[in-house]
């Protein structure tokens, strides 16, 4: 009975905690709205590579792990980091009750998107005659001249999603970000695959929803900003890439970083090793779920408290942050450690060799968890180019690593490679918080000591 009092007295001690601060009720209601959405969408993803696998074969999905990797590399190339730039701006702008300048803004981000997509478009089309020879894999040609057409529309969509994140409208940004592209494509390739058989489908299919979510995610932008088209006045655009180029490098370095272990792959292993590591990828990312939920909140949280010079605030919102994803991504991991023979099999049993390469990637993804939203919290306090350098530097390790590694350890080589700069990454990102801002924003279970300076 005792112990019945007890846990009700602790959860009406927790549940006026949460009702007496404002951030935290923010950030545990949105952040978990996005979390059930960003897993329904990740279950959408894993049946979508199911269906291919299962329709297609593991050795054709390989071939579309390869094909997708460089198209999102080219993707975010194009992107600028308009997308994350956008955030900030909005934050920024509504702390500063500057509505106007996000329309502008947001105008010019669309003009600049427009330009940079049209080179990267022409780029991946004509350009994937080049890239197959040196793959030694002729299949590319087609699939990549596919999914050139996906750029423009991909960019749109990622700056709208900037845009509905940094409006905290968190259901629409998850939407848009999450599921809409992977559950309109499985209802595509679904309804297409009894009448056409041919594996390119699934790039048709691709294209096709990122199109569809793109033209949706206008609508849902729309009905809040009504941009005004010039370069002539306004917002600066010097301004804008000023911001957004230092966001530009890291998230094409990280997106390099991410990616590379797949393209290396892709040189020296066969389809069904590409595919298999691609899936292992894939199931280890599960892991980082509850980062990028907190991080969709946190971000405008950082941006807003830095804005108004709150650094008490700040430290105490960047921490909670960090407890709330370690609490979420343990469970996670124990999973995925325990279980990973059941749940590779399901998708298939060729891809069994990776189950230890899957744990080492795993790991890697626990400690980017634990670390907390280091990204976030260096991106939104004007210290964007240390991000930068931090990203720049660990992605050419990466590369060297995984050159190194892949020709004696194949598939291991490249989790030994991804997980080492990974971790790296954020013990750098870690040094450089407590160097500027004077705190860690790390969760250790009864362990204080970090913090408490």
């Amino acid at each position: 009975m005792a112990n019945k009092q007890n846990i009700q007295s602790l959860i009406s001690a927790s549940k006026e905690k949460i009702a007496a601060d404002s951030g935290l009720k923010e950030l545990l209601s949105k952040s978990t709205v996005d979390f059930f959405l960003r897993s329904f969408g990740r279950v959408s993803g894993y049946l979508f590579v199911y269906l291919i696998i299962k329709w297609f074969g593991p050795s054709n999905f390989g071939k579309w792990s390869l094909a997708l990797t460089i198209f999102l590399i080219i993707q975010s190339v194009t992107n600028l980091g308009l997308k994350t730039a956008m955030v900030k701006f909005i934050a920024h702008f509504k702390k500063k009750q500057q509505p106007e300048l996000i329309v502008q803004v947001y105008s010019k981000a669309i003009i600049i998107l427009v330009f940079s997509s049209t080179i990267g478009t022409v780029f991946l089309f004509f350009g994937s005659a080049l890239l197959a020879p040196i793959f030694e894999k002729v299949f590319l040609v087609r699939i990549l001249e596919v999914l050139a057409l996906g750029i423009l529309p991909m960019n749109m969509m990622a700056l709208n999603s900037g845009i509905l994140r940094g409006q905290k409208k968190i259901a629409h940004h998850s939407f848009v970000e999450n599921i809409g592209i992977t559950l309109i494509a499985i209802l595509f390739l679904i309804t297409t695959y009894a009448f056409y058989e041919d594996f390119i489908i699934v790039s048709l299919v691709y294209v096709t929803s990122i199109s569809f979510l793109c033209f949706w995610s206008f609508i849902l932008v729309f009905k809040g900003i009504k941009p005004v088209f010039t370069f002539s006045k306004g917002y600066p655009v010097k301004d804008i890439l000023e911001l957004s180029i230092p966001m530009f490098f890291t998230t094409t370095t990280n997106m390099i970083k991410n990616w590379s272990d797949i393209i290396i792959l892709g040189l020296f292993c066969s389809n069904l090793q590409v595919g298999a590591y691609s899936l292992a990828i894939r199931l280890s990312k599960i892991i980082s779920m509850p980062l990028k939920s907190v991080n969709t909140i946190a971000g405008s949280q950082i941006s807003e408290l830095h804005a108004a010079e709150n650094k008490i605030k700040l430290k105490k919102s960047a921490i909670r942050a960090t407890k709330l994803i370690f609490l979420t991504s343990f469970p996670l991991i124990i999973g995925l450690v325990f279980f990973n023979n059941y749940i590779i099999s399901f998708f298939n049993n060729k891809y069994l060799f990776i189950t230890s390469s899957l744990i080492v990637l795993a790991f890697g993804q626990f400690f980017n968890a634990i670390s907390g939203s280091v990204g976030q919290i260096l991106n939104m306090t004007d210290n964007q180019k240390v991000l930068m350098y931090i990203s720049i530097s660990t992605s050419v390790l990466n590369i060297a690593l995984n050159f190194w590694l892949i020709p004696h350890y194949n598939v291991l080589g490249a989790a030994i490679a991804t997980t080492f700069t990974l971790v790296l990454a954020n013990i750098l990102a870690l040094f450089f918080i407590y160097k500027r801002l004077h705190f860690f924003p790390v969760y250790i279970p009864f362990i204080n000591s970090f913090n408490n300076k």
